[in-house]
């Protein structure tokens, strides 16, 4: 039934004799819509002949006949527009899907098959009713695509707010190629920008379905506006994620021997000074941390942006799967932070197992020489990284968002999203936020 050639030749047949025409567009859909119901209520008396009758009009009537679907023939008799009283057709038309919806039939596929029965009412019909086979084609296949959305038993809209992102594809897209050319050591991550609320975050994050056969690890870290007390604590809760998630990931022991092997060389007695910052780091060396006194070093902070690189080095190259690193609200990130992104930047250059996602409200920002956060933006401008800058949604991101939200057609949204639009001026967070007003 949900077939698209199926749908664009239905047609009309009449016995001999019978009036040729195969009937307007709207004509069909009404009778699509008579068939529909039968079809739904699975042998249950939905329609009888006296709810017929009083959906026939008093004039205007075609000619009893069969209506045909590809090889499915259905025998019915319709109207045509000009019903003697539009109000009396649409009570009978409610009548009969609320006794479909009694049979357990969603909400959307009753609010559906309305649309379908109110057809024949010329211009009298609904705002709602079809007007094309084009648009039943669509929502048919929304059902399909997304049934646990439309095809659920909910009598009333509800407020979903899904993973989903909206008018974001040319976005998406940039990302995947920036990720592509990663795997030949071109780009070393992506930054994001735009103002608060349309929707950094959540393309950033969608990146974790980029390929779901790759065993790619995410980790995110979050800076906001109280961190400024404590220096590299978002970045060290990542790379401490990232050892912690390793000793319970890599199965294989001579992997993990050789990894703390690396590290022990590597890191070698100022290990004791990265555990301060990494407590994980414990799971993966056999050093003593407590018995282990850090080497004298003349500048400390440069000596932790060392380890840190190289720990982040080390482990991408044993890791079963390449590393994702999202680091959201960089606006407000310390300027220790700064230093040390920009250090694990550079080391990870010909890293091709380590990818990076920066999101940062570029409007919040001082555009002074004196601001670390705008040197620092200034600087990714020459570094093999790929600038995304997100605006607000058009009116139709909007009305994707609020069908989505509202678990609605987008036809039947349309209305509703253009107000929205023009309140929230396209920032997706504030769509929402009216939307859960509007509920309330």
């Amino acid at each position: 039934i949900f077939n698209s050639e199926l749908i664009q030749h239905i047609r009309l047949d009449f016995p001999s004799g019978g009036n040729p025409d195969l009937g307007s567009i709207t004509d069909r859909l009404f009778a699509l819509g008579f068939v529909f119901v039968e079809l739904f209520a699975f042998g249950n008396h939905i329609v009888d002949e006296d709810t017929f009758e009083r959906f026939r009009s008093d004039r205007n009537t075609l000619s009893f006949g069969d209506i045909n679907l590809g090889g499915i023939s259905h025998k019915t008799d319709f109207s045509r527009h000009k019903k003697h009283s539009s109000d009396h057709h649409n009570n009978i038309a409610s009548e009969i899907v609320n006794k479909l919806a009694l049979l357990g039939i969603p909400r959307a596929l009753c609010a559906l098959l309305e649309d379908l029965l109110e057809c024949n009412q010329g211009e009298f019909r609904r705002d709602d009713a079809y007007v094309s086979l084009e648009d039943l084609y669509s929502d048919l296949q929304l059902m399909i695509k997304e049934p646990s959305k439309f095809l659920y038993n909910e009598q009333e809209p509800q407020l979903l707010m899904s993973d989903k992102i909206h008018g974001r594809d040319e976005e998406f897209a940039n990302i995947r190629e920036a990720y592509k050319l990663r795997a030949n050591g071109d780009c070393v991550g992506v930054v994001i920008t735009g103002e608060a609320g349309v929707g950094k975050s959540r393309l950033a994050k969608t990146f974790e379905t980029f390929d779901e056969k790759e065993n790619r690890s995410i980790f995110i870290g979050k800076f906001d506006q109280i961190n400024d007390i404590k220096p590299l604590s978002v970045i060290a809760t990542v790379i401490n994620d990232l050892c912690k998630k390793f000793a319970e990931d890599v199965r294989s022991l001579r992997v993990k021997q050789s990894a703390a092997l690396d590290l022990e060389n590597a890191l070698g007695s100022q290990a004791a000074l990265l555990s301060n910052f990494l407590p994980s780091l414990s799971d993966l060396m056999t050093l003593d941390f407590t018995r282990s006194t850090p080497s004298y070093c003349t500048d400390t902070a440069e000596s932790v942006r060392f380890l840190f690189c190289k720990t982040l080095q080390i482990l991408s190259f044993y890791s079963p799967g390449p590393i994702t690193i999202l680091l959201d609200d960089v606006q407000w990130a310390d300027p220790s932070s700064l230093l040390l992104i920009t250090s694990l930047l550079e080391s990870s250059k010909e890293n091709k197992c380590v990818f990076f996602l920066f999101c940062i409200r570029d409007n919040e920002i001082q555009r002074s020489p004196n601001s670390p956060v705008f040197n620092w933006y200034q600087s990714t401008l020459k570094m093999p990284l790929k600038h995304i800058t997100l605006a607000n949604l058009n009116e139709e991101g909007v009305n994707s968002l609020v069908s989505d939200t509202l678990c609605l057609f987008p036809r039947l949204t349309r209305h509703l999203s253009q107000v929205l639009h023009h309140r929230a001026l396209g920032n997706p967070f504030f769509v929402w936020q009216l939307l859960d007003t509007l509920q309330k």
